[in-house]
């Protein structure tokens, strides 16, 4: 007896653990940083008071911002950074300035020459977007540059002036104390610093190592330099500010990787 059959076999194709995939393993991650440092100024800035310039100024500030990443080659990876910046430098200069003093003794005015400390405080805050690559030459350590482009959010400029000595000995012998509010102590100027320039151009810097946590968190402790190109303000001369940071980081892999290829042997 003969048993006729309409039966149709077919191959099906069906995914092993030994079968290599095909995507490679997943490595976006994102960051948090928090850092502080000193700010330097470059050239020198004016201010409303003639003949007053100030250069040499310093300061020490934070930066806080986030950033995502994604390896686009072994070692390397591109990403998005924005921070939020606080910039303030203080400069000083000492001017002499005679003034003339009234002795009640002699009924002379005596003109005496009069140190005059005068400081300036400058202050920023701004947002800046840092689009960079970052290259982990070894599994410790990485570097990582962009260009930044920052937005001036804030600005202002205090200039004070105080006398070096407030003590004054006319030449009848008699003293004397130069007080605030006379016009010889005083605030000369306060308000928005003028022209500044917005958005700001930089490169961005880094040098960092990293210390692993767990399987996705990374800390990260990164030496950050930010190297100005554009003036900060066109009222002065080459008035810059450039910055460096120690930054605290914590990196954090969104994603599992796959499991690794297995070899098949035939």
């Amino acid at each position: 007896m003969c048993l006729n059959t309409n039966l149709s076999i077919f191959s099906q194709k069906l995914d092993t653990p030994l079968v290599p995939f095909d995507k490679k393993p997943t490595k976006d991650n994102l960051g948090f940083l928090l850092g502080f440092g000193q700010n330097v100024q470059g050239g020198k800035y004016l201010v409303e008071c003639k003949e007053c310039e100030f250069r040499g100024g310093v300061g020490s500030n934070f930066t806080i911002g986030a950033y995502y990443e994604q390896d686009i080659e072994t070692n390397f990876y591109l990403g998005l950074l924005g921070t939020f910046s606080i910039m303030n430098i203080e400069s000083k200069f000492t001017e002499k300035e005679k003034l003339g003093f009234l002795s009640k003794i002699t009924n002379n005015i005596d003109s005496i020459p009069i140190d005059f400390l005068h400081t300036g405080t400058a202050k920023f805050s701004y947002l800046s977007l840092t689009p960079f690559v970052r290259w982990q030459p070894v599994k410790m350590l990485f570097v990582r540059v962009g260009p930044s482009i920052s937005f001036v959010m804030s600005n202002n400029i205090t200039h004070t002036q105080e006398p070096v000595n407030p003590i004054v000995t006319l030449s009848s012998g008699e003293t004397g104390r130069l007080s605030p509010g006379t016009g010889y102590s005083s605030t000369l100027q306060e308000g928005s610093f003028p022209n500044v320039v917005s958005p700001q151009i930089g490169l961005w810097t880094d040098i960092g190592l990293n210390i692993p946590l767990s399987k996705k968190v990374t800390f990260c402790p990164v030496f950050n330099y930010n190297l100005p190109l554009t003036k900060m303000s066109t009222f002065g001369e080459d008035f810059k500010i450039s910055t460096w940071r120690i930054l605290l980081e914590i990196r954090i892999r969104l994603y599992e990787d796959l499991p690794p290829q297995l070899p098949i042997k035939k």
